[in-house]
This record gives C-alpha cells, sequence and structure tokens, in this order.
C-alpha cells in the first residue's frame, strides 16, 4: 500500500508539472474588401443561404475589436440518401438530419475579417471576400523550398485548372511553373519561424494554404486569434514576398477604365455570339467553388429571370442566358446572376454560390497587348515580361567571383583553339571534349556534344565567343540538352563515362554520373562585360529558360572569359 500511494503522488505531481497548451483549431479567415464596414456586416451575408434560417446574431467581445457571431441551425430534413437506399434494399428507411453553422466577423485595426465554423462560411457573400488575400499572405510567408500543394491556370486552355499536390514538400521550381504563361491561384506549404499561437504552442512549422481566403490553425482563445490575425496582417502590410514566389503578383490588373471598357465591349459581343471560338470564351470554377466541386452533384444557374438545375455545367447553359440578354447588358446579366453547387440531385442544399461573371474565362486583344478576364477582373498577359527577364539574368550574373579560372582568349584563336589552349595550359584542372559526341539510341547520328571542357570539379562547361544572339541562344539550349540527357538516360551516362576514360590524361567519372554544375563561359563581342545591358535580348530570353529547366536539378554558372590584350 505505501507504494502504491507513493506512486500516486508521483503521478500527481507530473501532471501538475504539465503545461497547458494553448487550444488551435483549422480554419479559414477571409478578409474582406478595402472600404467594408463592420457597420454593414449583416449586408455583407447571403440572403438565399439565411432565407430559410432563423439566424440569432449576438456582439461578442474580443480584444481591441468589434465583433459579431451569426449561429443558426438548418431545419430538419430527409437525409438525402435514404430514397435510393430504400429502393435499392426494400427497406423503409426514414432519418432526418440537420446541420448548423456560424460566422464571426469582426473589425481588428481598420480591417474586416470573417471566419466560419460549420456550414456558417457558406453565409458570406463572395462580392465582398479580397480575392488575393490567402496568396497574398502565403507568398510571404511560406518557404519557397517546402511547398505542399500549387493551383494554377493557364489562359486560353479552355478553363484548365492544374493542381499539383506534394506531401512532402518541394521547392517551386520543381513544380515546373511557367511564371509569364500560368496564373498561380493558391499556394500550400509551410510557415516556419512563425510567432503564430500553433508554432509558439508546438514548436512547429504552420502549414497553410492561401487562395483567396487563408486556410491554418488559429488560436481558439480571444487573445490568441486577435494576436493570430494582427501577426498575419503584419506580414501581409511590412514583408516583401520571396523572391522565388514574387512572380506570382506580377499579372497586371487592367486599372484604365477606357480600356476595361474596350474589353468588356469585345466580351459582351462574345457572349451574344452563336458559336464563339472556345479559345476565347468558356466556363471555368472559381476559386471559392473548388473546395466544395467534389461533393457536388449539380449546378444551379440564374442568368435573368430563370433559374436552372444541372447536372453538369457546360458553356451552352450559359450561352443560352446570355444570348438573350440586350447587347450591351450581357455581362451586366453575368454579373448579377449566379451560379452554385448543390449537394444532392434534388438540388435542395447549396455548396456556396458565386457571381455568374466568375464561371467565366475570356480572352481579348487589343493591338498586340493580350488580355485575360479572371474572376471578373481583366489581367493583362505579359506586361512584365522583358522586364522580370532582365532582372532574373541579372542575379544570375551578380553572384559574386567566379568559381574558375580560365585563361585570356587571344584575339587570333577560334573557339576550338582556345579549348585546346585551355586544356593545355591548364593539364591537370581541365579536359577538352569539344566536338566529341556521344550516343544514344535518340542520338544515333550526330550524338550529343555534352561539353567544351571539363572542369577539375568535373564541372560542364560550354564556350562560346558570340557577336549576336543566334550563337549564344544555342549554346544556352545545348548546354540544357545535354544536362538533361546525362540526368534522364542510364544509355548517356555510361557513354560519357567511357568517353572521359579514353580521352586520356588519365580523368575518369564514374558510370552514374550526373552533373553538379552548368558553366557557360562566355566573350562577349570585344571583350565587353556581361550585364543585361550588353548581353541580347532573345539570348537572355534563351538563357532563363534553361537555368529554370535545370534548377533543381543542377547548378548554372555565367563566367566572363576576358580577352587578351595584343601584345607590343
Amino acid at each position: 500500500m505505501p507504494n502504491s500511494s507513493s506512486h500516486q503522488r508521483h503521478r500527481v505531481r507530473h501532471k501538475q508539472r504539465r503545461t497547458a497548451v494553448a487550444p488551435t483549431r483549422p480554419v479559414t479567415l477571409h478578409r474582406l474588401l478595402e472600404g467594408s464596414s463592420f457597420d454593414d456586416a449583416l449586408d455583407y451575408l447571403e440572403d438565399q443561404a439565411l432565407e430559410d434560417l432563423d439566424a440569432n446574431v449576438d456582439f461578442v467581445e474580443l480584444p481591441g475589436s468589434r465583433a459579431l457571431f451569426v449561429h443558426a441551425q438548418e431545419p430538419a430534413r430527409p437525409a438525402e440518401w435514404c430514397a435510393q437506399a430504400s429502393i435499392t434494399t426494400g427497406i423503409d428507411v426514414r432519418y432526418a438530419t440537420r446541420g448548423a453553422g456560424g460566422l464571426l466577423i469582426f473589425q481588428l485595426d481598420g480591417d474586416v475579417y470573417a471566419l466560419g465554423y460549420g456550414k456558417g462560411h457558406l453565409w458570406l457573400s463572395d462580392a465582398v471576400k479580397d480575392p488575393r488575400f490567402g496568396l497574398h499572405y502565403a507568398i510571404r510567408s511560406v518557404d519557397a523550398d517546402q511547398i505542399l500543394d500549387v493551383v494554377r491556370r493557364l489562359p486560353g486552355a479552355r478553363g484548365r485548372t492544374d493542381s499539383t499536390l506534394v506531401p512532402g514538400g518541394t521547392t517551386v521550381w520543381q513544380l515546373g511553373i511557367e511564371r509569364h504563361a500560368e496564373i498561380v491561384r493558391r499556394i500550400g506549404g509551410l510557415v516556419e519561424n512563425s510567432s503564430l499561437t500553433f508554432a509558439r504552442a508546438r514548436g512547429r512549422s504552420v502549414k497553410v494554404a492561401g487562395a483567396c481566403g487563408l486556410h491554418l490553425r488559429l488560436g481558439v482563445k480571444p487573445a490568441d486569434l486577435v494576436s493570430d490575425v494582427r501577426e498575419i496582417a503584419a506580414v501581409c502590410l511590412r514583408q516583401v514576398p520571396h523572391p522565388d514566389l514574387a512572380f506570382v503578383e506580377n499579372v497586371t490588373p487592367v486599372t484604365s477604365q477606357a480600356l476595361i471598357a474596350d474589353l468588356n465591349t469585345q466580351l459582351d459581343t462574345l457572349l451574344g455570339e452563336v458559336t464563339p471560338a472556345v479559345d476565347r470564351l468558356t466556363v471555368t470554377v472559381p476559386d471559392a467553388a473548388l473546395p466544395h466541386l467534389a461533393d457536388a452533384h449539380g449546378f444551379a444557374v440564374r442568368i435573368g429571370s430563370a433559374t436552372r438545375r444541372l447536372t453538369d455545367l457546360h458553356r451552352e447553359d450559359v450561352l443560352d442566358r446570355t444570348r438573350l440578354q440586350p447587347p450591351g447588358r450581357r455581362i451586366d446579366g453575368l454579373r448579377a446572376g449566379w451560379i452554385g453547387l448543390l449537394a444532392e440531385d434534388t438540388g435542395t442544399r447549396s455548396l456556396g454560390r458565386s457571381s455568374a461573371l466568375k464561371w467565366i474565362e475570356a480572352t481579348a486583344s487589343v493591338g498586340p497587348r493580350r488580355f485575360f478576364l479572371l474572376e471578373g477582373q481583366w489581367y493583362e498577359f505579359g506586361a512584365t515580361y522583358l522586364e522580370e527577364v532582365r532582372d532574373y539574368i541579372g542575379g544570375l550574373l551578380n553572384r559574386g567571383a567566379p568559381t574558375l579560372d580560365l585563361p585570356a582568349w587571344r584575339p587570333d584563336m577560334k573557339e576550338k583553339d582556345y579549348n585546346l589552349y585551355v586544356a593545355d595550359v591548364r593539364r591537370s584542372q581541365y579536359l577538352c571534349l569539344d566536338r566529341r559526341g556521344v550516343t544514344t539510341r535518340l542520338h544515333r547520328t550526330h550524338g550529343v556534344e555534352i561539353c567544351d571542357l571539363l572542369g577539375p570539379n568535373d564541372e560542364l562547361i560550354h564556350v562560346k565567343r558570340a557577336s549576336g544572339s543566334p550563337p549564344l541562344s544555342h549554346l544556352f539550349a545545348q548546354g540544357q540538352v545535354a544536362a538533361e540527357t546525362l540526368i534522364n538516360s542510364p544509355e548517356a551516362r555510361r557513354s560519357f563515362s567511357k568517353l572521359v576514360g579514353t580521352a586520356g590524361r588519365g580523368r575518369t567519372i564514374p558510370e552514374d554520373f550526373t552533373p553538379k554544375k552548368i558553366v557557360y563561359a562566355i566573350l562577349l563581342k570585344n571583350g565587353e562585360a556581361l550585364t543585361p545591358d550588353t548581353l541580347f535580348p532573345f539570348s537572355q530570353v534563351a538563357l532563363r529558360q534553361a537555368s529554370i529547366s535545370l534548377r533543381g536539378k543542377t547548378e548554372v554558372e555565367i563566367i566572363p572569359i576576358h580577352l587578351a590584350q595584343p601584345g607590343p
């Protein structure tokens, strides 16, 4: 007995030493559009969602915040599966189900936010949500080497939405996003060194997903919730995007009212045509509806005065209604109308709805400029392309002193002479493999020239003296093809290992060799310095493409070759 009592007292003391962990819960936080007022909070609720509910509205206390909580329980209804189950089994099955939800709306430091409980998130009107809030936070906080999921769209691809999931996390570059051809709509990943309640309490990174809303774990206690939202607001306000994620915000929204009017005129015409081109007008799923699409069994469409329930949604289901609208009023008809997701075949339960205009993707042109309608907003495509290419190349060219010491190029030398010269004067470091290719089943005739020089640490060095853009563009593409061939082809690796072994000088590489670094060694024009100002524009595009393609597979370095001064 004494032993048992002693053991019991020990267990009690152990429990008393444990520190309670601050509770958190996964939520989707929305920030309302700038200019939204807490005093008008009830006007931001969907009338359709609440018309059958006897909702309760309570003002609540949050530290430093004005807040109200709308909560309600749905009327009981027969479970939607009962009728079908009765037919299949012959058993009279009758069960009722009812849902409930809450929506917390609060004003904090001048901004208005909302988060839902249960079905409460369906009550907030899509029209008042800040469409970029979650994405704005994510690209400023997520570790670019720990991306968990990405949702992106390709303009003109008939409404296609691509979703990539990587449970273990990956770098943004390994996702293969074409920065100037795709629009990123959602990014999920891990946030390190955060002050959010979950990170403080658990000592772990925080998993977030940002799109229109921001999905993450927030504190449950009032003080913790307010602290977390203030932390999020501070990141959005003060932090710049991660350099590898900054491109997400580079799609340029159109602000010129005259230009918007021109684009809307083109769209209005498309909405009235019998068969508009599919690459110019199609239907898609807006961001807000994507999380609920898998649970939907149908669609409700209201454009004009009629509401239709459909099993599937096609372009013609929208155009049949817009053609009936007067010219010049078709966009207004879409904006005032809506398309919603239905939870069951009977169409009695909604999973949320959005303005019909947000279900439309369209492209338009004004002269050489291309524009894209996404979620009801016009964007110019490629407006910052050349500027971003220039910035990217500047980053490649300004990484510090070159890691290789290449001799100066004498004016009388041709390229093959220079490569032989390097291998001669740096005999123990460089091996000349110029014009010596490896053959594979894909490259039988001429083979693939893997490099001009093999460097001291087995760098693949590609050498060029160039006075124009085509030779350099070819050089960059050649380096990319050579590296990817070695990375992807066992046959090429074996052949290259054999080539190095038979080239003399005692150099060998293993049969499973893959390159750790690609070096582009360039003598530009008459020995000019390599800068974004001196490198030819088309060559910059080719270099950027090659570098992005190889990122995550092998390092890319650009090294200038100096022109030797003529002797006396």
